[in-house]
C-alpha cells in the first residue's frame, strides 16, 4: 500500500496519498489539501496533527499556515517557494529549515 494521509470528514474516511498531496493551507480551524489532481480537499484538524502524519523527508512547513510536498517544488525565490504556479509563502523564522530540507539531498 501507497503511504497516505487519513483523517476523517464527517462519517468518511479519507485516505490520500502521499504522492498526490502539493500542499496543505490551514485557514483557521480548516485545512484545505491541495491535490496532483487539482481537488482541494477541506479536513476540519489542525495543520500539527496533519503535520504529525507526514515524513519530514518529504514535507516541510513553510509558514504557520502552510506544508508543502518538495517532490512537487517547481522553483524557490527569496520569500516563496512555487508549487506548479502558485506561490507559498516562506516565514522569516522558517526559512532556514526550508532551504536545508530542498537541499538537503
Amino acid at each position: 500500500p501507497l503511504p497516505c494521509l487519513q483523517f476523517h470528514k464527517g462519517k468518511r474516511h479519507y485516505q490520500i496519498a502521499l504522492s498526490d498531496i502539493l500542499f496543505l493551507h490551514s485557514d483557521h480551524v480548516y485545512v484545505e489539501i491541495h491535490t496532483l489532481h487539482h481537488q482541494k480537499i477541506l479536513c476540519r484538524s489542525p495543520l500539527k496533527c496533519l503535520l504529525a502524519q507526514l515524513p519530514a523527508e518529504q514535507f516541510v512547513q513553510t509558514h504557520r499556515s502552510y506544508i508543502v510536498n518538495l517532490q512537487h517544488v517547481s522553483r524557490l525565490e527569496k520569500d516563496a517557494l512555487y508549487v506548479r504556479d502558485t506561490p507559498i509563502p516562506i516565514s522569516r523564522s522558517r526559512r532556514k529549515a526550508v532551504l536545508a530540507s530542498l537541499y538537503d539531498d
